[in-house]
């Protein structure tokens, strides 16, 4: 994973997405930011919503085998006093309504913010050397608290991100397609429409679909963290990869 350096102690995006989670060419999204009549953001639903229609096989996303990770990059003159981030979510409820061929197949998950987990030794070992510092835990504390507060992704209020999508186009190559993915990824109260691409591999036990994408933190309304005058910050690009695993659910 070769990016530029940047991350420090205080992370001010997730997402969805998404996770995933699941997601993302920000070239190509445009965002409307989701309100209820009170004025404050609505919440995604607690479970899913999705339902088959004709021509579908309705699988689950199953958590235990599945998860979203969210790559966070220092930046500034004083960048080598930050830190590198990875945050690991799992989907807390999804489903994939599946057509043969995959074109059209449709989907949903979603993620319960205060279930992310920030610096696990293991993850950090596989991101690379790029994450190869090793944050205290009063440091990984700071930058959990920091990420959910008020100034970040303000799970108080936006508790939950919630990806929705279709399959736009596939491709088979031997036993692997390759997909387009048309999302939209409500994270901190509003909405973007996303485009992904994506590879789906059908294994005994169902639909393994995995991708990566770069996010912006503004693009959903975030502002990154930043002191000194610009000289220690968090980038606003953030990485996310997602692998998901959908199969039959259990009657």
């Amino acid at each position: 994973m070769t990016r530029p350096q940047h991350g420090t102690h205080r992370y001010t995006l997730v997402q969805l997405l998404l996770a995933g989670a699941l997601a993302i060419g920000l070239a190509a999204c445009t965002g409307v930011e989701s309100t209820s009549q009170n004025g404050r953001a609505e919440q995604a639903p607690d479970t899913p919503q999705l339902t088959a229609i004709a021509g579908e096989t309705l699988l689950a996303i199953d958590r235990d085998a599945s998860v979203v990770r969210i790559y966070t990059y220092r930046g500034g003159k004083l960048a080598k006093f930050g830190h590198n981030h990875v945050i690991t979510a799992v989907p807390a409820g999804g489903r994939v309504a599946a057509r043969p061929g995959l074109s059209g197949s449709r989907f949903e998950f979603s993620i319960d913010l205060d279930e992310m987990v920030v610096d696990d030794a293991a993850e950090r070992a596989a991101a690379g050397p790029e994450f190869s510092s090793r944050p205290s835990p009063d440091d990984i504390a700071a930058t959990r608290t920091n990420m959910l507060g008020a100034d970040g992704l303000d799970a108080d209020r936006f508790p939950r991100a919630r990806i929705v999508g279709e399959v736009v186009a596939a491709t088979r190559n031997g036993a692997k397609q390759q997909v387009n993915l048309r999302l939209n990824a409500t994270v901190h109260g509003k909405t973007l429409t996303l485009n992904v691409p994506a590879e789906v591999v059908r294994t005994s036990r169902g639909l393994r679909i995995q991708g990566r994408t770069r996010l912006s933190q503004q693009a959903f309304g975030i502002t990154p963290f930043s002191v000194l005058l610009g000289a220690l910050t968090v980038l606003d690009d953030v990485d996310v990869s997602f692998d998901l695993l959908a199969r039959p659910e259990e009657s």
